[in-house]
C-alpha cells in the first residue's frame, strides 16, 4: 500500500501507482500520465474527486511508501484525465485515477524568431 499526498495536504492510499508518457493523444499534444489504482477502493469515487480538484491540490503529487519513505514526486500535472470506480464480482471496488500533465507543444524552426 502506498501513501499519495497532495500539495493541499489530503492523503489517502493506493495500491498502485505508475507514471508514463504518451507521444500524442487525439489532438496532437503529448503527455505525461501518472495512474493512481487502488482496490479495494476505500471510499467512493466522488470523495476522490473532491480531494483533487481542490484549489492547488496537483501542484505537488508524492508517493510514499508505507514507512513513509518517498518513492516518486512529481509536480505540474493540472488535469484529471480519467476516472473510474469498478465494481468487481467480490463486491470489491477499484479504483483508477489518472492525472495528466501536458507538455507544450513543439515550435518548428521555422515559427522561432531568429533561426
Amino acid at each position: 500500500m502506498f501513501t499519495v499526498k497532495l500539495a493541499s495536504s489530503e492523503t489517502f492510499n493506493v495500491t498502485a501507482a505508475e507514471q508514463s508518457y504518451s507521444a500524442a493523444d487525439y489532438t496532437g499534444r503529448k503527455k505525461f500520465r501518472l495512474r493512481l489504482e487502488c482496490s479495494p477502493a476505500s471510499h467512493g469515487l466522488e470523495w476522490y474527486l473532491e480531494k483533487l480538484s481542490q484549489e492547488g491540490a496537483l501542484e505537488s503529487v508524492q508517493v510514499l511508501s508505507e514507512s513513509g519513505a518517498k518513492c516518486f514526486q512529481v509536480e505540474g500535472y493540472t488535469e484529471l484525465d480519467n476516472s473510474a470506480l469498478r465494481l468487481l464480482s467480490t463486491g470489491e471496488r477499484e479504483l483508477t485515477l489518472s492525472l495528466a500533465k501536458p507538455l507544450p507543444p513543439l515550435v518548428s524552426a521555422e515559427e522561432k524568431p531568429g533561426v
